[in-house]
């Protein structure tokens, strides 16, 4: 995603600050929701992993063993990316905005 863009959308007056204090948000955002995102991401696919063995062992195929437990777990992985990935788009957004709201509000 590009948060410069985002950033300049949602403060207009970034549009004549310095490109170096948008790129220092945005460091700054990353950095401190790193460890956040990290577990989401962890626990997403846990998650998604757990369900979806449940329920493919559940219909019958033996979890692991068989090639469309493997199709199916790489588009559940897939999925899961995704949707962490969104999540992630989300705290970073927040977390530049409450910094940039400190200076610009």
């Amino acid at each position: 995603m590009n948060y410069t863009e985002w950033l300049i959308n949602s403060f207009p007056k970034l549009k004549e600050a310095p490109s170096t204090e948008t790129f220092s948000y945005i460091h700054q955002a990353k950095l401190a929701s790193k460890l956040q995102c990290w577990f989401i991401d962890i626990l997403l696919t846990v998650a998604f992993m757990v369900c979806f063995t449940f329920i493919m062992s559940s219909v019958g195929y033996i979890p692991f063993e068989s090639y469309i437990y493997w199709a199916g777990l790489v588009i559940v992985l897939a999925i899961s990316k995704y949707i962490s990935d969104k999540i992630e788009q989300k705290i970073i957004k927040n977390k530049l905005y409450k910094l940039v709201i400190k200076k610009y509000a």
